[in-house]
């Protein structure tokens, strides 16, 4: 289900939003407060082609953690091309934005160009690339797959209880990653 505003929601402009963001008015920062209240607003809908920023990472590097922290820091809601048939957890978990990238969303998460099937398209002209250090993205991707949420990890260590599982794990997800960087 994608969760959208409804017409007697409030929504907040971009352009203001980004007035905002640059000024040190603190009449301007108080009349805006209700904007950072309670759950992430969406945008208006006005056209932001020029503002509209990708978030590009490979998978498990970092990319939902940045969303969250920047829906904090602006009190608007993130977007992203991922289908809700993998993201209805990251949904429930406050990430309105899964499967949107119209322009309620100012910025979308992307794991462009491994995009999936059925995956919504969206252009922009600006670009996060977000790059972790591939020995922890292979582990976390791995505990991701076996644990089925984002921040548990497994009671043993793969490498020591399975080392030849581990070897072929660390060599498909290198050739993965090649292929992303590519």
């Amino acid at each position: 289900m994608r969760i959208r505003a409804r017409p007697e929601t409030a929504v907040v402009n971009l352009q203001e939003l980004v007035s905002l963001l640059r000024s040190k008015d603190a009449k301007l920062w108080k009349k805006a407060e209700w904007i950072f209240e309670n759950e992430c607003k969406y945008l208006d809908g006005q056209p932001n082609l020029s503002n509209k920023v990708a978030f590009a990472s490979f998978p498990r590097s970092g990319n939902t953690f940045l969303r969250k922290y920047t829906e904090l820091l602006t009190g608007i809601q993130t977007g992203a091309d991922n289908t809700l048939h993998v993201n209805v957890m990251l949904q429930m978990q406050g990430m309105k934005g899964e499967d949107i990238v119209d322009d309620t969303c100012w910025i979308i998460k992307t794991h462009s160009p491994w995009i999936m099937p059925e995956a919504p398209k969206f252009t922009c002209n600006k670009m996060l690339v977000i790059v972790r250090n591939p020995l922890d993205v292979m582990l976390s991707w791995l505990n991701l797959l076996c644990l089925a949420n984002h921040n548990s990890k497994a009671p043993f260590d793969y490498d020591k209880e399975y080392p030849e599982w581990w070897d072929w794990w660390v060599r498909d997800c290198t050739q993965h990653y090649k292929n992303w960087f590519k």
